[in-house]
């Protein structure tokens, strides 16, 4: 049991102290109100005026600001939070005079382990795991002098990368980057400043880009495989893709409707490896009326511009992608290769019996697709079998033509073909040749191709 005359003696003491305390503070230079241990030292909550007119108010340990407390300095800066002998050491919130702000964990004063620091203006400027006053090496946010937010790989405070969105065609293609698998597209993550190798895989197809990420460069980037293959419906339809760009179209040592030659720009698209075959037509419409029918690897043929729009709609109801026919101007930039064209009167040659089937090799008949030499591209009966739908109305508007992905007039009366075919000469195979005919008119020297948008 205690003894209640020393109980008494503490109690005294402790009034004594507190009573001095009220008084005077220790050194005549600071001015503090509150309890003080037995060598009368602040000790519990109270205030300290010190002689530099900066005031803390909370928490002392012998002397010392520890736990909890506020000290604000004559400038206007103010802390709030932990204290550890003297020092703001733990989670607190410093705000400076002009009105910037660092909220989460100090040691010894610097900001420290994890946090996030506003400027003046209210702007969140970074978030992360601090070291000696920077954001440090590794992964946090940071905002730039715009407001725009970066999260990833910082070093020495600053953004070392950028989050990046990378699509595909197809869609859900396995992706890589610097070969590192990084699961299906589309894909959203961060990435480092520099040089970098994409690469998709698909359909046992992969394309590759080499892409350059720069502050405040391109953050979307998109791949398409070379070679896609529809195989809704069985169809095995194989689009090849081709890379935008601008060729010259026409010729100026044609026919008058294929002048006068002009600069032409595409964007990206896929078209057809081969011309539709009779079957490809058969599991979409469930007939087949070819003249030159029961070959079912011999081009569709007997369709009208009208009829391969009902295909199409059929096809793109079930696949749920774009298909189309291709414009007048994509089909002569992939007649010609593309950027890769080595300007070849005919589609991937100077001989026009290399790559066409034509009346005069072609027996008056046509032939299953791919047995003549692909374009640059990789295409096969752009030039001769059958001739082919394009989307565009016929007008000779070269002359007013649109430099940009040129879609032909609003209106008409004719659509276009192009191509050649079996029953026809070699001057009628070449690449820039302009052919029309009504849209609900059909010929056994008529088919078509697609194109598919990604």
């Amino acid at each position: 049991m205690s003894n209640p005359a020393y109980q008494n003696y503490l109690i005294e003491l402790q009034n004594f102290v507190n009573a001095i305390g009220k008084d005077s503070a220790q050194d005549k230079s600071d001015s503090y109100s509150g309890p003080r241990d037995f060598n009368g030292q602040p000790n519990g909550y109270g205030k300290m005026i010190f002689s530099d007119e900066s005031v803390y108010e909370g928490q002392f340990l012998h002397g010392l600001k520890n736990e909890k407390g506020i000290h604000t300095w004559p400038n206007g800066d103010r802390y709030e939070g932990e204290w550890t002998d003297n020092q703001m050491t733990g989670k607190g919130i410093f705000t400076w005079s002009d009105g910037s702000v660092y909220e989460g964990n100090l040691i010894l004063g610097v900001n420290n382990g994890m946090g996030k620091c506003w400027d003046s203006n209210g702007m969140l400027t970074g978030a992360g795991l601090w070291e000696n006053d920077k954001i440090k090496d590794g992964w946090g946010v940071i905002f730039d002098e715009n407001g725009i937010r970066y999260e990833g790989e910082i070093k020495e405070g600053k953004q070392t990368g950028m989050s990046v969105e990378i699509t595909s065609f197809p869609v859900g293609s396995d992706l890589f980057i610097d070969n590192k698998p990084l699961g299906k597209t589309p894909y959203t993550g961060n990435m480092i400043f520099g040089s970098h190798n994409l690469r998709i895989e698909n359909q046992g197809s992969k394309t590759e880009k080499v892409i350059q990420l720069t502050h405040g460069g391109t953050d979307n980037f998109s791949l398409s495989l070379g070679l896609f293959t529809e195989t809704v419906f069985d169809i095995n339809l194989e689009m090849v893709f081709v890379e935008g760009g601008t060729f010259q179209m026409g010729s100026n040592d044609g026919e008058a409707r294929e002048k006068p030659v002009h600069s032409v720009t595409l964007s990206d698209f896929y078209i057809g490896k081969y011309e539709v075959t009779q079957k490809q037509w058969r599991v979409v419409m469930g007939n087949n009326p070819s003249y030159f029918s029961g070959c079912d690897n011999h081009p569709v043929e007997q369709v009208s511009w009208d009829d391969v729009q009902e295909f199409i709609k059929r096809l793109n109801q079930k696949t749920g992608n774009n298909y189309r026919l291709p414009t007048e101007a994509e089909w002569e930039y992939a007649a010609r290769g593309g950027n890769k064209s080595n300007e070849y009167i005919y589609s991937g040659s100077n001989s026009v019996g290399d790559v066409a089937w034509y009346n005069g090799n072609s027996g008056l008949k046509t032939h299953p697709v791919g047995q003549k030499q692909s374009n640059e591209l990789g295409l096969s009966d752009m030039s001769g079998n059958v001739f082919e739908w394009c989307s565009d109305w016929w007008s000779e508007y070269y002359q007013s033509s649109a430099t940009s992905n040129p879609k032909g007039p609003s209106s008409g009366s004719d659509r276009v073909f192009r191509g050649g075919s079996w029953g026809i000469g070699a001057q009628y195979c070449r690449t820039s040749i302009r052919r029309s005919c009504l849209p609900e008119g059909r010929s056994d020297f008529l088919g078509f191709r697609l194109v598919l948008v990604p």
